[in-house]
């Protein structure tokens, strides 16, 4: 009897241990997706709302813009999504966070320059091929980290509970949810009051989206390193699959 009350008393604690070590892995996932979720959909809804002032006249850069990011996500993704099962984990979340970021900096930086350029100047054109080219990277790296956080380091951090697996998943969705709409409010909310001035509008625009990525860098990849060194999981090899053995394309036609 003695022998089994030890052994019901080690489980509980072990379950209170895991418990505890849960709640503040779950911290760091929702300080680190609501971060990274709020800055990627403000600077989603940003860049073409704010090609609406460089071009006043004319709804064809923000369409383009729009269509090519689309266009290019449906062609890289399924590539670069497969790349999540083989590649280690905290370098690959550490490398879209600042992949992702610096796609953000330049776009806000070369749109606070187009707003001292005169309207309707060929050399925008360029600057507009410049931060597309820019944006794909940014872009594509967003969807590759979230990909990587919710369908692999979310499953690890849950301690192959289902319980714990399924609020996870429901709670990171609730976030980026709310971001979607709060995100693009928000800044729709203060560009509107910067008034009718569209070069005011255009820097201070820029600047904010540029200002909150700035602020917020650190933050996020701090959570996910405490999170990667809190959960001795994340650090043990993967089962690396050998992607030159599958076509990424071929499994994306067959998931239809």
């Amino acid at each position: 009897m003695a022998e089994e009350e030890l052994k019901e008393s080690a489980g509980d604690v072990r379950v209170a241990e895991n418990l505890e070590s849960l709640t503040a892995m779950s911290a760091y996932i929702y300080i680190a997706e609501l971060v990274s979720a709020f800055g990627d959909r403000m600077w989603q809804f940003a860049i073409p709302i704010l090609f609406l002032d460089v071009w006043p006249n004319s709804l064809l850069p923000t369409i383009l813009y729009t269509f090519s990011i689309n266009l290019a996500m449906f062609i890289l993704l399924p590539i670069a999504g497969s790349y999540v099962d083989s590649a280690s984990r905290l370098p690959l979340m550490m490398a879209s966070i600042i992949v992702d970021n610096i796609a953000v900096a330049l776009t806000c930086i070369i749109l606070n320059y187009m707003s001292y350029l005169p309207k309707e100047a060929p050399e925008q054109w360029i600057f507009f091929g410049i931060i597309l080219a820019v944006s794909i990277p940014g872009e594509l790296m967003v969807n590759v980290g979230r990909i990587a956080l919710e369908k692999d380091w979310v499953p690890v951090v849950a301690l192959g509970c289902p319980q714990s697996l399924s609020v996870l998943n429901s709670r990171l969705k609730i976030i980026d949810l709310s971001c979607k709409f709060v995100a693009p409010m928000a800044f729709g909310f203060i560009l509107q009051l910067l008034g009718e001035d569209s070069k005011v509008r255009l820097r201070w625009g820029s600047g904010i989206v540029l200002l909150y990525n700035f602020l917020t860098i650190i933050p996020e990849g701090v959570c996910i390193a405490r999170l990667y060194s809190a959960c001795p999981k994340l650090a043990t090899e993967k089962k690396r699959a050998r992607v030159g053995d599958k076509n990424p394309w071929k499994e994306f036609y067959n998931g239809w």
